[in-house]
């Protein structure tokens, strides 16, 4: 199963990086929390459009693409891949597509970055066992 978080909700990017995330919470605590409910509601949207109320049977993997604007800024991976991952499973166990974030639910996967004109995310879930 995929679903693809497509567009610039940050700027040129589609979502903030860890960095950006650190500096919310260092202004204030509420605006950090309202930041990642923001981005959640985003990934939610797009897992229900998407997955159409799909539910892992059990353990999965999830495979990460992140596509980031050419013409932009060039962040460092762990940056993009810290604060996403986490949006994005908070919103995978929300929507109900995993039961839980654990690692008896979750495994880790992989992250693939490229550069293009349109940002995205995109999610692969591969059910494990």
């Amino acid at each position: 199963m995929i679903f693809t978080i497509k567009g610039a909700f940050y700027g040129e990017k589609c979502f903030p990086g860890l960095n950006d995330m650190l500096h919310e919470a260092e202004r204030h605590p509420k605006a950090y929390n309202d930041m990642k409910r923001q981005y959640q509601m985003i990934a939610v949207n797009a897992i229900r459009r998407d997955l159409r109320g799909f539910k892992a049977k059990g353990r999965a993997e999830l495979n990460y693409t992140f596509c980031e604007p050419k013409n932009g800024s060039k962040r460092d991976y762990d940056n993009i891949v810290a604060a996403a991952r986490k949006i994005i499973t908070d919103a995978l166990v929300r929507t109900g597509v995993l039961k839980d974030d654990s690692p008896r639910y979750l495994g880790y996967g992989t992250n693939t970055f490229t550069y293009g004109d349109v940002p995205y995310i995109r999610v692969e879930i591969v059910e494990i066992g």
